[in-house]
């Protein structure tokens, strides 16, 4: 939905913006994902996050303008239950052997997914359930100006909204996390 417009002027409410500014992918086995660990805080922020060993999550080539996630909330009422079930929609540009290999040992895994929107949030995916990637389409395109690369689509269902990774409480950095982008 479009913000009001009044006067020639853009309501208060309007000052976000969309898509997704990184993506990082963390292998789930890897992630301390007890409650201390995360260090929630109100509002639905966290402000801890402890990866195992040393470990460093993957992540993916950002294109700019192709990528988005969804999250919409499940309620049954028969079932007196509720969820919110995600998509992620990421395009990779450029198919090489090595991204393919690296791309399907992903999609084997359960994953905890981190985007940053342009906004400059972080949002945590897979807490509750493993994030798991449900397709990767390779595309190679039939002209010289076509697309060359990949459509990764991830799903994720979680008991919560998906809380957002505060780096100025935990004095880190999205960097400090993951390994830098291989192409």
């Amino acid at each position: 939905m479009g913000c009001p417009i009044t006067f020639s002027r853009i309501a208060k409410d309007c000052k976000g913006v969309g898509g997704i500014k990184r993506i990082a992918l963390f292998d789930r086995t890897k992630v301390d994902l007890t409650d201390s660990s995360f260090g929630f805080l109100s509002g639905g922020t966290c402000e801890n996050i402890t990866l195992i060993g040393g470990y460093k999550g993957e992540e993916i080539e950002n294109i700019v303008a192709t990528n988005s996630f969804n999250t919409v909330m499940q309620k049954s009422l028969e079932n007196g239950s509720v969820f919110y079930e995600t998509d992620i929609v990421v395009q990779v540009f450029k198919m090489t052997p090595s991204k393919q290999v690296k791309l399907a040992s992903l999609a084997l895994g359960e994953l905890v997914l981190w985007l940053e929107d342009n906004n400059g949030n972080v949002w945590v995916f897979g807490i509750d359930n493993p994030a798991e990637m449900l397709n990767m389409e390779a595309v190679t395109g039939t002209a010289l100006g076509d697309k060359n690369g990949y459509q990764l689509t991830f799903k994720a269902w979680d008991k919560n909204p998906a809380p957002s990774f505060d780096f100025t409480v935990a004095g880190e950095s999205f960097d400090f996390y993951i390994t830098p982008v291989t192409t």
